[in-house]
């Protein structure tokens, strides 16, 4: 209990066997010897006065440990030492608990008259003469004891103000007192049933109609991420207070879906409301004729894609003349018909990306416009912004870059398998484009560029619920495509710096770090010391392209980023007024949350369906060993292109290439364990 901080103690005389030592706060002697009611770890408890050294005082609790504590940690000594030994401050501590119970202090504080001020300001009793009128005889040091316990413990009707004296609270103290302490009660009854319920989760036991209840708030707390202290408290006491045990629970006891993406909803990833639907239809049935449109259709444009694709949002045509090529980049024209006042633009703003996931595509607009009004499909005219570059047949200098509003025709559709086919069977126009976007890239590779490409691993969830995996590599095809885009948005970025059109750039810092990239296992090093991409409305070097400045433009249906570059050189072209440096800049801080959360969506969707498949994966899997540490060995496996752990004591060095099994998979934890085929 809390007394003032100024208290002497006194030693009654300097005779050694004295064991009176007087406290003039608490008025009375400290005695050796003597039982005290004392405060320990913020409960009232009885305990042996031993020895004192000062303010402190050595007792002996009824566990019989020794302890050390501040004199004004006292609250009571009592009066007489007889029979009060060591060995029986367990028995009497079991006794004062006992006889507190016989307290009434509501009947204690309605006898008291509360406008008794005989004492001064609030009226305030003597415990001892308290305990006397409500005993009707002489109470014992056990029971005074046990009154100031039951006061200290109850906390409600009265409290201790100094020694030997308790102040009586208002009516309107003890009402609002009351109140609090029944709703502390309620809390604890419902954290107990929680807890009931939880332990049955954990042990797989039965669930009950009245464990429903919190079942549905778990999974309230679970998918919507809703604050809820109650609940967040007991699920730390039970170390669930990671959203993914509490999910494998849930899941174990068949209570939610394995496959449900928890995360989704619960990071709040924005649905379509319905006026954005609505909007987005009246967008696919509209007709319109963009100023300063241009007809190139007449172009033998073509796109290449994967065989699945749906959004298809960008297409090439070249021209051969005398002196010259062009090359055409065409790219939807997404942005005249989302400006930035419209509701869906802002939804693409919080929805940064479409997710490609293995169960599902996550459009970053609704498909009505996304795989139909703006999607850029064979023998369909559709609107475009073309990106014409004149090239030089002498030395391959682009000597002139120039974006157009257009219409286009696709002629063709290819996917990278057909041309890929046809490059090996060194078709003449095929090689020929191969070759001139590797000359642009070799110009990217020599000003710094990192070439680092592993392979993409796709996971697909079939209809009937069987998941397949392809390995993508990169092929000359990808290659040249990647080409023409970073060309693309490279040229963009200059038109827009040199206009002065405010935009988002890109850029990356050196590495931290520079291997010499011998093997895989060097790649996957390099990629640790790689900064961060940034984001600025200032244009920087971007290390790992090797470009002095860099944006993005070529994937308006796709990317957020691309749809606001566009607007904004879209804007410009047609004379029409853009955002401000001060818009983007507002913008700019959202930008990065939303794409983080997007990005994070998608990385630990594909990575869960992956291990899923890994799960039932029997066959050996071959392992390059990364790196060893203590106990724990790193191995990339590069068909599935994930690193696993083998926990095993085996010595292995870097660039070892085993074989190992598949031994332990949680996809929740985005746990794979190996072990080494023997």
């Amino acid at each position: 209990m809390a007394y003032k901080n100024s208290c002497e103690i006194q030693i009654q005389n300097s005779n050694k066997t004295t064991n009176k030592i007087k406290s003039m706060e608490l008025n009375r002697y400290i005695t050796i010897g003597h039982l005290a009611e004392i405060i320990y770890k913020g409960k009232p408890l009885c305990a042996f006065i031993k020895e004192v050294k000062g303010k402190k005082i050595y007792v002996v609790i009824p566990t019989l440990k020794e302890e050390v504590i501040n004199h004004n940690e006292i609250i009571y000594i009592d009066t007489y030492s007889d029979n009060n030994s060591i060995d029986k401050i367990d028995e009497k501590n079991k006794l004062r608990n006992k006889l507190k119970e016989i307290f009434n202090l509501q009947e204690i504080w309605e006898i008291l008259d509360e406008n008794d001020q005989t004492l001064g300001g609030k009226p305030k009793y003597d415990v001892k003469f308290i305990a006397e009128i409500y005993l009707a005889k002489k109470p014992s040091d056990d029971e005074i004891a046990a009154l100031y316990r039951k006061i200290i413990e109850t906390n409600n009707f009265f409290k201790i103000v100094e020694s030997d004296k308790i102040e009586r609270l208002t009516s309107k103290e003890v009402n609002e007192i009351l109140s609090r302490q029944k709703k502390q009660q309620e809390k604890i009854e419902k954290q107990k049933e929680l807890s009931q319920t939880l332990t049955k989760l954990i042990n797989s036991e039965k669930i009950q109609e009245q464990d429903q209840k919190w079942v549905e708030k778990l999974k309230d707390i679970l998918i919507s991420k809703i604050n809820d202290n109650l609940i967040e408290d007991t699920l730390k006491e039970k170390s669930l207070e990671e959203p993914s045990k509490l999910f494998q629970i849930l899941v174990k006891n068949n209570l939610i879906d394995p496959d449900y993406f928890y995360e989704f909803h619960r990071l709040k990833f924005p649905p379509f409301s319905e006026e954005e639907l609505i909007e987005s239809l009246e967008i696919a049935q509209r007709q319109t004729c963009i100023p300063f449109s241009v007809d190139l259709t007449h172009l033998d444009t073509f796109t290449i894609d994967s065989e699945d694709t749906r959004d298809f949002d960008d297409a090439i045509s070249v021209e051969f003349r005398e002196n010259k090529i062009i090359l055409y980049v065409h790219i939807s024209n997404v942005s005249y018909y989302i400006p930035p006042e419209s509701s869906l633009f802002k939804k693409a703003l919080k929805r940064m990306q479409t997710l490609y996931l293995p169960d599902q595509i996550i459009p970053m607009l609704p498909p009505s416009l996304s795989e139909e009004k703006f999607s850029l499909k064979k023998d369909e005219i559709k609107d475009s912004v073309t990106f014409r570059f004149e090239i030089s047949k002498y030395n391959l200098h682009i000597t002139t870059f120039e974006p157009i509003i257009s219409t286009i025709k696709v002629k063709h559709r290819f996917t990278y398998e057909q041309i890929d086919k046809l490059i090996s069977q060194e078709d003449e126009f095929w090689v020929w484009l191969y070759n001139l976007m590797m000359n642009y890239k070799n110009f990217r590779l020599q000003n710094g560029a990192t070439s680092i490409t592993l392979p993409e691993v796709v996971t697909k969830l079939s209809e009937s619920g069987k998941l397949k995996i392809n390995r993508i590599e990169m092929t000359p095809t990808r290659d040249l495509v990647s080409e023409a885009m970073i060309l693309t948005n490279y040229h963009t970025a200059k038109f827009m710096n040199e206009n002065k059109i405010p935009i988002i750039y890109r850029s990356q810092k050196e590495p931290n770090k520079i291997i010499p990239i011998n093997n895989i296992v060097d790649m996957l090093n390099q990629l640790k010391y790689f900064n961060k991409i940034e984001f600025s409305i200032i244009p920087k070097f971007h290390s790992g392209l090797g470009l002095d400045l860099y944006t993005t433009v070529t994937s308006p249906i796709r990317r957020f980023l691309d749809l606001l570059t566009q607007n904004q050189l879209v804007s410009f072209i047609t004379n029409s007024t853009y955002l401000s440096t001060d818009n983007i800049l507002y913008m700019l801080g959202e930008i990065e949350s939303n794409l983080q959360r997007a990005q994070y969506l998608q990385s630990i969707r594909n990575k869960y369906f992956l291990l899923k498949f890994l799960q039932n994966y029997k066959a050996n899997v071959k392992g390059i060993v990364l790196d060893t540490d203590k106990n724990k060995t790193r191995v990339y496996l590069s068909d599935f292109n994930i690193i696993g752990i083998l926990k095993d004591n085996i010595k292995l060095s870097p660039n070892d290439t085993l074989e190992f099994k598949i031994k332990n998979v949680n996809p929740y934890n985005s746990e794979l364990e190996l072990s080494l085929r023997r």
